[in-house]
Formats: C-alpha cells, sequence, structure tokens
C-alpha cells in the first residue's frame, strides 16, 4: 500500500546494517524498486546490480567474480 512508510523502514534497517555490520570485509548491498517498473524486478536484472555495486567499492575484482565475468561474456 502506497504511503504506509514501507521505503522508510527499510531505509532505517539499511542504515542500521551500514552503520553496525559494514566494514572492510562485509558489505551491505542494497535495491529500491519503483513498484510501477514491474520489467526491471527479475533476478535477471536485480543480481548483477548488486554484484556490480559490490564489486565497485573493492580495489580488485576477485578470482570467482572474474571466472564468472569470463564464462559469461568473453
Amino acid at each position: 500500500m502506497p504511503g504506509s512508510g514501507k521505503t522508510m523502514i527499510a531505509a532505517l534497517a539499511v542504515e542500521h546494517l551500514c552503520r553496525t555490520i559494514q566494514n572492510d570485509k562485509n558489505r551491505v548491498a542494497y535495491i529500491y524498486c519503483n513498484y510501477k517498473a514491474q520489467i526491471d524486478r527479475t533476478a535477471t536484472f536485480l543480481l548483477p546490480a548488486i554484484l556490480k555495486h559490490l564489486i565497485q567499492v573493492r580495489s580488485s575484482i576477485p578470482e570467482p567474480v572474474s571466472r564468472l565475468y569470463e564464462h559469461h561474456f568473453t
């Protein structure tokens, strides 16, 4: 139900997790979805977006991620 505060509660939860558990070894990844954009709510769309955000904050790309990329995109 629009306007009931779900996004605000989710934002508070994300903020709490970022403050309490995020560090050099642990990261918090999240996505806010537009309820009107149904086409973008598939695992095919969401999982790569989360992975991209997690990889962008690292100084190097982990080997399993490199292998996954090589397998699917070369």
